[in-house]
């Protein structure tokens, strides 16, 4: 199986498990989404596939390396799938602002996908990359 599908899969699980139950309460609210939403729950998986990159080269260099990396990596993962499905909460949130939904939806999709990248790039420096810590 290519890397960067089983790193989608990872992703995907976390990011559909957080978004049904955001969408849940966002139905029960009577809140409806534009289509175009939905797709921004994947957009911290390219941001945190291009901090992979930057520290580690590629993605397959990530996961050939220790054992230790490899589990940081899928950490990684799961955190931005869980990031991306929080990503309708903003929506959910300030229902009553003005702005159009679509942007405030992207405006907290690209917030998290930056908390994200704070996280890996913490996480990088301190324990994964080879003598920082």
């Amino acid at each position: 199986m290519s890397s960067l599908l089983l790193s989608l899969l990872i992703y995907t699980l976390p990011a559909v498990l957080v978004a049904g139950a955001v969408l849940y309460r966002a139905r029960s609210a009577g809140l409806s989404l534009h289509p175009v939403e939905y797709l921004l729950i994947f957009l911290p998986w390219p941001v945190m596939q291009m901090v992979v990159a930057i520290f580690f080269g590629s993605l397959d260099q990530a996961l050939t390396a220790s054992a230790f990396v490899r589990e940081w990596y899928i950490l990684f993962s799961i955190v931005a799938g869980v990031l991306g499905g929080l990503s309708l909460t903003t929506r959910l949130i300030f229902r009553k602002a003005r702005l159009p939904g679509l942007a405030l939806t992207g405006l907290g999709a690209g917030f998290l996908s930056i908390l994200n990248v704070q996280f890996d790039i913490l996480i990088a420096l301190f324990l994964v990359l080879p003598g920082s810590g």
